[in-house]
């Protein structure tokens, strides 16, 4: 800020107007004006007493340095700002009233509608520290584990807070249902993220819809509750599963491929009927997965042989999503499964594959190995080649 001026000297050599902002003092008359660059203008009573002026001062507050202080003859009386902490502002305290100082900005300090960058880094498990499990199991309790940081933003109802998320501690009994679908949402409980279940009206509608709000995806009426995923109870009352087979927990956020293996413990088996079924006639043969929104991917391959009967002719296999009819029946198969056609000279042995990549809609899907005979031809399907080498189902879903 600019330095404040100070003169003195007789009376007699005040000036008309003086510099803007300046003080005078006259040391015969022991008057004092003040300048505004245009008039002079006499401080106090219009006659002086017989004390004389020996120094002049500046004091400021704390955020302010002064140099040249006191001037006792003449002089420039000098104020700038002090050297403050870095990452602190000048603002009032915060909470009530009170004299502001250099501070640290807090969530409070920003508008409701300022724009904060937002984040995630968690994943949804059913084993407590564990963020992305590599063993199957069965769980009856969710927990909310830290993932690639340990931050998730929340809409408290006024603002948006980044919370932290610490490790094998947040958690959530699951309902004691069976055979349900849910959506999981975190919300901010004081300074806390806590978990909220909401169920789903049967395994491909939502009770209630999701909705985006502050740049991420909430609660159809409540944008404090963020959404998460969604996981499905099964048979046994209370319990969720996540297995190779079966992949009941499903992330929104920070989606990883998790792995899908079926191998039937059958060497060969036999078909003659003209009629797609589930292979080996197994309800094993498939994969059960929970998928919450339709942007994961499913890639899902079929690895098989076969030796005919008699005669030149040909079968198939494929993948099968299933979940039009849920629950009953093998379903047919799949419009973006390619491959899976044996076609040879009996009694010849054939080898060959199929493929399943799709994107599939919001709910359960049960992705099963398929298989084809013509009529009246009877196929051995060898699922067992050489060196324990199986046939089967393999593949990922991303969640």
């Amino acid at each position: 800020m600019p330095g404040v001026q100070f003169f003195q000297g007789l009376a007699a050599n005040l000036p008309t107007a003086g510099v803007a902002g300046a003080f005078y003092y006259t040391t015969d008359a022991h008057k004092l004006y003040y300048s505004d660059g245009m008039a002079m203008y006499l401080i106090g009573p219009s006659a002086g007493g017989a004390g004389t002026v020996t120094s002049v001062g500046l004091a400021m507050p704390s955020i302010f340095t002064v140099s040249g202080s006191p001037v006792t003859t003449s002089g420039t009386l000098t104020a700038a700002l002090a050297s403050e902490s870095q990452n602190t502002v000048f603002a009032g305290p915060t909470s009530g009233s009170g004299v502001p100082t250099f501070r640290a900005l807090t969530a409070a300090d920003l508008p409701a509608t300022a724009t904060m960058p937002t984040c995630c880094c968690v994943r949804l498990t059913g084993q407590q520290g564990i963020p992305v499990p590599t063993a199957n199991y069965t769980t009856s309790t969710l927990y909310l584990e830290p993932y690639a940081g340990d931050r998730i933003t929340l809409w408290d109802g006024t603002n948006l807070v980044n919370i932290i998320v610490p490790p094998s501690t947040i958690s959530l009994a699951l309902p004691a249902t069976t055979n349900t679908m849910y959506d999981v949402w975190c919300y901010a409980s004081g300074t806390s993220p806590a978990l909220e279940l909401t169920s789903w009206t049967n395994d491909s509608t939502r009770t209630t819809a999701l909705v985006m709000s502050n740049g991420f995806l909430c609660k159809s009426g409540d944008a404090t509750r963020r959404y998460i995923g969604t996981v499905r109870t099964q048979a046994s009352s209370g319990t969720t599963v996540d297995s190779v087979q079966q992949r009941y927990i499903w992330n929104y956020y920070n989606r990883m491929r998790r792995r899908l293996v079926f191998h039937d413990t059958a060497v060969t088996w036999t078909q003659s009927a003209a009629s797609w079924r589930q292979a080996n006639v197994s309800a094993s043969a498939q994969f059960d997965v929970v998928i919450g929104v339709a942007t994961a991917m499913v890639d899902i391959s079929v690895h098989m042989g076969g030796n005919f009967s008699a005669g030149a002719t040909s079968c198939a296999f494929s993948i099968g999503d299933n979940s039009p009819n849920l629950p009953s029946g093998p379903g047919t198969p799949h419009p973006d499964c390619t491959g899976g056609i044996l076609q040879q000279n009996a009694p010849d042995y054939n080898a060959h594959s199929c493929r399943l990549i799709t994107v599939p809609t919001a709910g359960r899907h049960i992705f099963s190995h398929l298989e084809y005979c013509q009529a009246n031809v009877a196929i051995t399907w060898v699922n067992v080649a050489v060196a324990s080498q199986y046939g089967g189902m393999s593949g990922w879903v991303e969640g």
